[in-house]
């Protein structure tokens, strides 16, 4: 519905709703391979991510450009690394600190997340602590 000011291309607008009605929306659900972004943007360039390996990072790196690859739930240097990254870069979410290495171990361990090292956790002993 559009205000009685506004000027708009009715038959603009009928075509793109024509459009997203037979793509039935599902723009909302992969993004990059779907038919009404290029409806949309046709002229403009696209979005092509680079794939690459993760950097092994050590005590000596000064600076990344992208997540660095976990060895163990021990790698405190990639981990916190991963962590400064996604506070830092804004196309990251914070999620990203663990989610692959997260996905890798469950795939290790069969599935079961019970047996899944999780850092700063497993193996530690914490002491109750009296107030």
């Amino acid at each position: 519905m559009f205000l009685s000011s506004e000027k708009a291309d009715q038959s603009a607008c009928s075509g793109f709703l024509t459009v997203a009605k037979k793509l039935k929306l599902s723009y909302v659900m992969k993004p990059r391979y779907d038919p009404l972004l290029t409806y949309l943007f046709y002229g403009y360039p696209s979005f092509q991510p680079a794939v690459a390996s993760a950097p092994s990072i050590t005590p000596a790196t000064r600076t990344v450009s992208e997540l660095p690859e976990v060895h163990s739930d021990e790698g405190w240097l990639s981990l916190t690394t991963r962590l400064r990254m996604a506070l830092e870069d804004p196309r990251q979410l914070l999620s990203n600190c663990v989610a692959d290495y997260a996905v890798a171990q469950l795939c290790a361990y069969s599935n079961q997340p019970a047996r899944v090292p999780i850092p700063g956790l497993t193996g530690v002993s914490y002491s109750t602590r009296q107030l």
